[in-house]
């Protein structure tokens, strides 16, 4: 089966990923590529750019998959330049996958555009289980019947293996000396006021001044590589307190490749859905007020076995949801029942 997944931009790197996790299990028997047109900062990895064909290469190239995987806007294919012809699409599987605010906030105007040009058998799926509750317009859309819950996904082993420090390595290292000293607390906010970084900045302030050997690590407007760097050096991730909680970002499933614990704001509704999906309660950890969460800095800065055991949960927790196979099974599950 031949799978091709189009975005106009693909800033989390959802595209590749899933293209990356469909080759890597399927071991040969489908083939998938993601094909961007817009490159992000973060500079993740991508199979296929469009910038490198002409108009005519990238529009055969959809029309020879199988299984087409519209990632977000979809319609601006449909318009000049590609100029996609509907009927040409009808002998398609289609998935239009949303992981962001187009769904959020565009549900009408999307459902309205799958209606006038999805001619063949679809399916819509989203990456957050808060997606499938009613859009944040103004008319509070509801989801339709049949939307499907698709996470991201990461390749566990493959990211550990190449940003970890290998453990005969670390096993080396600790012939000559005892753990290092310092512990690094990491925050990676592509924008401070969407992932609201003040609450961070101000607990950790706080704590600094009770943990001297504390450090606070912000990574801003880099490529996902020195990321994943900067993540397989540190103890804990600070993830996001946006105004309107809903779930943990990527780089929280990344941090996990990495046993790190995680704090991040999450809406009880995605730790109820987790927990009737998985069985798995959900390790990341939450706070009630400024002073918990600077009580909550303080026990896990000076407590390696609290952040080893979070650690270890939230590992188990991602890796069960996030992890490549897992993905690719659902993927393939969703394209079979169209």
């Amino acid at each position: 089966m031949k799978i091709i997944i189009p975005s106009v931009r693909d800033t989390g790197g959802t595209g590749w990923n899933l293209a990356h996790a469909i080759n890597n299990v399927s071991k040969g028997k489908h083939h998938a590529v993601d094909f961007t047109v817009q490159k992000s900062y973060i500079n993740y990895p991508c199979i296929a750019n469009m910038g490198d064909y002409n108009v005519k290469t990238c529009r055969d190239m959809i029309y020879k998959a199988d299984v087409v995987v519209f990632l977000g806007d979809f319609w601006p294919f449909y318009q000049a330049p590609l100029k996609l012809d509907p009927e040409k699409m009808k002998n398609k599987k289609t998935l239009l996958l949303f992981m962001g605010s187009e769904w959020r906030n565009g549900r009408a105007g999307i459902l309205k555009h799958t209606e006038d040009l999805i001619k063949g058998p679809y399916k819509i799926a989203v990456g957050s289980p808060c997606m499938l509750l009613p859009g944040e317009d103004k008319d509070k859309t509801p989801t339709p019947k049949g939307v499907e819950w698709l996470p991201l996904t990461r390749a566990f082993d493959e990211i550990a293996n190449a940003y970890s420090m290998p453990k005969r390595d670390r096993t080396a290292l600790s012939q000559f000396t005892k753990r290092r000293d310092k512990v690094v607390f990491m925050h990676a906010p592509t924008s401070e006021e969407r992932k609201g970084s003040q609450t961070f900045y101000y607990a950790v302030t706080r704590a600094q001044q009770m943990v001297p050997n504390l450090i606070f690590s912000t990574v801003r407007g880099q490529p996902w590589i020195n990321c994943l760097k900067a993540l397989a050096s540190s103890d804990l991730l600070f993830d996001q307190d946006p105004p309107f909680p809903e779930t943990y970002g990527g780089i929280s499933v990344e941090a996990s490749c990495f046993k790190l614990p995680v704090v991040s704001r999450v809406n009880q509704y995605a730790i109820d859905f987790w927990k009737k999906e998985t069985g798995l309660d959900s390790p990341i950890i939450q706070w009630s007020s400024d002073d918990d969460l600077l009580k909550k800095c303080y026990e896990l800065a000076t407590d390696h076995g609290l952040r080893e055991q979070f650690g270890q949960e939230t590992y188990t927790f991602m890796k069960a949801l996030h992890d490549e196979k897992p993905v690719v099974d659902r993927f393939l599950k969703i394209v079979d029942a169209m």
